[in-house]
């Protein structure tokens, strides 16, 4: 098995990740740890998770993959494995996840909280964002499209200074991104200018 370092952390991991996403929907928890122990053995030490899994997505079997994973994990050598798993983003109609998972700093809190019960563990090697509250092109979709963007994280504002790609915001609580759609400007849409932003992140 090859491994690979994770970014620029110190972490290596396989070159393979295992996932698990049918774990607790199409597999039984005794399939998951034979499936695990068997990754194991060949050398993947890598396992990727996430609190809405399994899939299709059910308030029944919600959670069920990283209790499966938790439940094997607790009888490992935990610095052999390295754990990832996500926060799940808005607008999927997951109401079944504190009410609709909203990113924030109360429900991501409450996301790695539950999650570290469920794993078994007291730490997560690698902790992602699902989806971001911002619009992306996922599911099949290729290009980003700003008439897509949702109207609760969509702001412009005039630049007045950049660093490093981010920009201040007159409200401490939404975070900007320097961003030019050259494209949108030659296509005449006057809405987007070489000198504003059309930027899309809150970190409230």
């Amino acid at each position: 098995m090859d491994y690979r370092q994770l970014g620029d952390s110190e972490l290596k991991v396989s070159a393979i990740c295992l996932g698990t996403m049918t774990f607790g929907q199409q597999n039984i928890e005794a399939e998951a740890h034979a499936q695990l122990d068997y990754a194991l053995s060949r050398g993947v030490n890598f396992i990727d998770a996430a609190e809405m899994y399994p899939v299709p997505p059910r308030a029944e079997t919600v959670h069920r993959t990283e209790a499966f994973i938790g439940t094997w994990l607790r009888k490992q050598a935990r610095d052999r494995v390295i754990v990832a798993t996500k926060v799940a983003g808005p607008s999927r109609g997951l109401q079944w996840i504190r009410g609709g998972p909203v990113l924030n700093r109360q429900h991501i809190t409450a996301a790695i909280d539950g999650s570290l019960q469920r794993l078994q563990t007291d730490y997560i090697d690698l902790y992602q964002l699902h989806w971001p509250e911002r619009n992306v092109p996922m599911f099949g979709s290729y290009a980003f499209d700003p008439r897509n963007e949702r109207a609760a994280t969509f702001h412009r504002a005039k630049v007045t200074r950049c660093f490093c790609g981010w920009v201040e915001s007159p409200n401490p609580s939404i975070l900007l991104h320097c961003h030019v759609d050259e494209d949108a400007t030659r296509n005449g849409n006057q809405n987007i200018s070489r000198k504003y932003i059309a930027i899309v992140f809150s970190n409230t």
